[in-house]
């Protein structure tokens, strides 16, 4: 059985990735997606996984790591316009 693995994260306002109509840092929420993994994970393999790509995010945003934080896909979900697809 394959699923997709998505690590949401919201990045602090503070790292000004986005901008909001005043000029002013605001959050911004991403998601990671790797599609059509063949290997279940347990919950504690998906945490370990889901803070290791921190790194990965705040260097392809070009922000500190400090800037960005591991969320649930609920919270992803509650503050953009994007559903959890199944």
């Amino acid at each position: 059985m394959y699923y997709d693995l998505k690590l949401p994260y919201r990045i602090a306002a503070a790292a000004k990735v986005a901008i909001d109509e005043d000029g002013e840092g605001t959050e911004a929420y991403v998601r990671i997606s790797f599609d059509n993994c063949k290997n279940d994970i347990t919950n504690e393999q998906y945490s370990q996984i889901h803070e290791e790509q921190r790194e990965d995010v705040a260097e392809m945003l070009k922000v500190d790591v400090e800037y960005v934080f591991c969320i649930s896909g609920e919270e992803y979900e509650a503050n953009t316009d994007e559903e959890e697809e199944d």
